[in-house]
């Protein structure tokens, strides 16, 4: 591999030195004088690595690495050049303040730098693969959810700096849990596969795809002039959806369902816009589904309180120790009977984020949970206090209310010695904004159990390990999807395992799906495991059987 190096320095001679000292240095040498020039070259050229003089005056070799890490999406790694005799921990302390990975002192042989930029971009690669793992969809090979929020918030700072439109399609497949039941999974994973590609073969390279959930993809339309671009384009995967394909001698069609959001007239943030989108398409599907519909303010009515109440099914999903027959707790989540306002669970929060009652959607969930306790007269034996999962939003935390509310539930919970765990996807959101930790540190000094969810797809700030008191944490579906094929994503899950004990708590495999899967992760040393194998109603037949394994536990 040929290595690209980007060379720094803003030392009035500085580009001269460093053409100097790396004449002898076996790669493609590309030189900087200034952040902007620096900035400039990694955004529009192909750099493998960077190397900056350390030693420039005034401290510039910091600032410029702090410069670039700030500036330069997905930096590629760097080192320091410095002079002879710099003191060794100032240099250790400057690579990990800044994120050097390396440094090496002048006067040097070329060959041992040569072999420093190698091990540099050998890390490079296993940097982008990594990122290949935690943004590409392992089913449909095209962008996840967590790659698609990315590139949608890029695109919309973009075409506001440029007066540009953007469309954003929500699409599922119609009847696609009939293929699932009829002709199997497999069935259903080609079917999923073949509706991606019929999205791309629709759609121009700048636009961009995803799998966001199960039979849920969006696309991003990323430069359009008026709605009936849109819906021209939304026209196209319809007309591509009706050539049939063939599964094991059975000829299946695609049926779709589209939802059209446009910004800036209908959003001014991302979740705006996804809510938006999904809101039309949900109308779409009223409407009698394999149709399009753009969405139009005000258009879509929503539910009254009294009608949540009649939409909103708990379920829950059980948590299980080791050989399986041992159950330590369950995630209380959340189905919708069928109706004309939600079918995803998101859809339902950003609404009612929106109109400023947050609460509401969540403690309709608590006072049936608790209802149904109290009707089976559910109570746990033993001391180890059976566990029930919650996911709140960090951002709910301002709500001062619904604080008090979580803390209520709590207590009502300990009278049947059961423990109220909240699980947290947007735990990031802890170190972004301070404010948040007055309302989690109250929760925590209850006794409420925190769980770190989605762990794996997003890095853990060490400030953060240090500022809460993590109980468990949840490796992320898409990564246990993959621990059958990808030894990448088998390595991140025992560092994971390694983790949780250091940190003494319980690491929790989460949306195992398979029995292969189930083998895989009890190698890596997973020892809890939750997902579809094992999921249930919360019917009073359901509630029974965990609690005969739950306190089977508490028992032995």
């Amino acid at each position: 591999m040929n290595i690209n190096l980007l060379a720094i320095s803003t030392a009035a001679d500085g580009v001269h030195e460093m053409q100097s000292i790396l004449s002898d240095v076996d790669a493609n040498l590309v030189y900087a004088n200034s952040v902007n020039n620096g900035v400039e070259v990694l955004v529009n050229d192909e750099i493998h690595a960077v190397i900056i003089s350390y030693s420039a005056p005034d401290d510039q070799g910091k600032k410029v690495a702090k410069a670039l890490c700030e500036s330069v999406e997905n930096c590629p790694p760097f080192l320091f050049i410095t002079e002879s005799g710099t003191c060794i921990e100032e240099l250790e302390k400057a690579c990990n303040e800044f994120g050097a990975v390396d440094f090496i002192e002048k006067p040097f042989q070329a060959v041992l730098l040569s072999a420093k930029l190698k091990v540099l971009t050998t890390l490079a690669e296993q940097k982008e693969q990594l990122r290949a793992l935690a943004t590409t969809d392992s089913l449909t090979k095209i962008k996840n959810r967590l790659a698609f929020q990315d590139s949608l918030v890029y695109n919309m700072a973009l075409a506001t700096r440029q007066k540009r439109k953007l469309a954003l399609l929500a699409l599922d497949l119609d009847e696609f849990k009939k293929v699932n039941d009829s002709l199997g999974h497999a069935a259903g994973d080609e079917l999923l596969c073949t509706f991606a590609k019929k999205i791309q073969k629709s759609i121009r390279g700048s636009d961009i795809a995803a799998r966001v959930g199960g039979d849920e993809f969006v696309v991003l339309l990323t430069n359009i002039r008026t709605e009936e671009d849109a819906e021209h384009v939304a026209n196209k995967i319809l007309k591509e959806c009706e050539k049939p394909f063939c599964y094991n001698d059975v000829s299946l069609t695609i049926k779709t369902s589209i939802g059209i959001a446009l910004f800036p007239n209908h959003a001014e943030t991302p979740e705006e816009f996804s809510k938006v989108a999904d809101d039309a398409l949900y109308k779409a599907k009223s409407n009698g589904r394999d149709q399009i519909v753009t969405y139009v303010e005000g258009e879509l009515e929503k539910p009254s309180i009294k009608e949540l109440h009649e939409i909103i099914v708990p379920y829950i999903q059980p948590i299980l120790y080791k050989d399986q027959s041992q159950y330590i707790g369950c995630e209380v989540f959340v189905r919708f009977k069928e109706n004309e306002y939600f079918v995803k669970t998101d859809t339902a929060l950003a609404h009612f984020r929106k109109i400023g009652k947050p609460r509401l959607f969540e403690n309709i969930l608590f006072e049936k949970v608790l209802l149904e306790l109290d009707r089976l007269a559910v109570k746990f034996d033993g001391t180890n206090n059976f566990k029930l999962f919650f996911k709140i939003s960090i951002q709910d935390l301002l709500d001062n209310q619904l604080v008090e509310d979580i803390i209520n539930v709590h207590n009502s919970l300990k009278s049947r010695n059961m423990q109220l765990v909240i699980d947290f996807d947007d735990w990031q959101l802890l170190t972004a904004k301070p404010i948040f930790m007055d309302s989690f540190n109250l929760l925590s000094d209850q006794g409420i159990k925190v769980c770190l969810g989605n762990v794996g797809e997003l890095y853990i700030p060490n400030g953060l390990l240090a500022m809460v008191d993590i109980s468990l944490i949840k490796i992320s579906y898409h990564l246990c999807s993959m621990v059958t094929t990808n030894h990448y994503a088998r390595a991140i899950i025992q560092n994971l395992v390694q983790l949780a004990q250091a940190l003494d708590c319980k690491a929790v495999a989460a949306g195992v799906s398979n029995s292969a899967e189930l083998v895989e992760l009890k190698k890596l040393g997973c020892n809890y495991f939750q997902g579809k194998l094992w999921e249930h109603d919360i019917s009073g037949e359901s509630w029974n059987q965990i609690i005969d394994k739950a306190n089977m536990v508490h028992r032995t």
